[in-house]
């Protein structure tokens, strides 16, 4: 059944979950045309204008989303992430607080979307209230990992923006091997060959 949305809807989100974002945005945007309030085809399209480097026109297209299905907290947790790569940190952290209050308290949901929550907050250098958040989620040695590492991101926004950007394609990676992380920051601060922080991580998803 060639006119059936939501099977091309489901293909399309497929394709977008394994990167063919060609073939994904052209089937977005045919169930799009087709109708206009479907969320996810519309989150869809948000992700892959973030993906094209076009925030501000992610932005719209995911509070567009949003009014489609209110309190949705994926959509708020997208868009929260994009207002922060985007360098809008005071609508970030208030977008993603929405997305906090929507889910269920001590729920893994709120801890990925507080985690998310942190990760900007430590990005913009409010390291204390990242630690407040931190301490709910996380155990000490992970609080103090992240902590050292948003400090490092802090002053690196081309690094920070890529890990807003894994923790948007859905796979936001929170660190928990302390050492190994900031052993490779203390190594390039000294001059050291470069290398990939590349920890042993725990994948979060937000779905």
């Amino acid at each position: 059944d060639p006119k059936n949305i939501e099977a091309k809807e489901g293909k399309a989100l497929v394709k977008l979950g394994t990167g063919e974002y060609d073939e994904a945005g052209t089937l977005l945007t045919q169930v799009y045309q087709a109708d206009k309030t479907r969320w996810r085809a519309i989150n869809g399209l948000a992700i892959l204008l973030v993906q094209r480097g076009m925030h501000a026109d992610a932005i719209a297209y995911f509070k567009e989303a949003a009014k489609h299905s209110k309190g949705n907290v994926s959509v708020l947790n997208n868009l929260g992430l994009t207002y922060a790569i985007n360098n809008q940190y005071r609508d970030a952290t208030q977008t993603l607080q929405k997305a906090v209050d929507a889910t269920e308290p001590k729920s893994p949901l709120r801890r990925n979307v507080e985690l998310n929550m942190a990760l900007i907050l430590g990005i913009n250098g409010d390291l204390d209230l990242a630690e407040n958040i931190l301490k709910r989620n996380m155990p000490p040695a992970g609080v103090d990992n992240n902590l050292g590492l948003y400090a490092y991101l802090a002053n690196n926004e081309s690094l920070a923006k890529s890990y807003l950007n894994t923790a948007l394609s859905k796979s936001p990676y929170h660190y928990e091997r302390a050492w190994e992380n900031l052993s490779t920051i203390t190594q390039q601060s000294k001059g050291a060959a470069t290398k990939k922080l590349d920890p042993k991580a725990k994948v979060l998803k937000v779905k």
